[in-house]
């Protein structure tokens, strides 16, 4: 039994909608949580999840061609969206110190300076012009 065009496009509204109710559901967590550089990745990968639920509804995909491109085009937008997650990723995974230094402890010309002093004089000679 063939569906009508209606019946189709009244499924592709109802799916849209759950989908834009579940991404907003995840956004809403993602946010909460403080990673707002996922948010392009999610939406992305919402938008393409529709349009395959769509083409697959209206049988688009009859050819072997017609799957190549919408699949490269699908990982096109997911690879370009995921440039932001794996950018803050990597900062992230880099190590960093933590420590902070209070710099009056190291104040020049003070009794109470933490400065390194030598034990014997220099030998450092500055003569001419350099």
């Amino acid at each position: 039994m063939k569906k009508s065009l209606v019946e189709l496009i009244l499924y592709a509204i109802f799916v849209l909608v759950g989908i834009c109710f579940l991404t907003l559901v995840i956004l809403f967590m993602v946010l909460i949580s403080g990673k707002v550089y996922f948010i392009a990745l999610i939406i992305a990968i919402a938008i393409i999840l529709y349009v395959f639920y769509v083409l697959l509804l209206f049988h688009f995909f009859k050819t072997k061609k017609r799957k190549v491109v919408f699949g490269s085009i699908a990982g096109v937008a997911i690879i370009v969206s995921s440039v932001s997650p794996i950018q803050h990723i990597y900062t992230n995974s880099i190590p960093s110190v933590d420590a902070e230094v209070n710099v009056y402890d190291y104040k020049p010309f003070s009794e109470s300076s933490k400065i390194a002093t030598l034990d014997d004089d220099s030998t450092l000679k500055l003569t001419g012009d350099a």
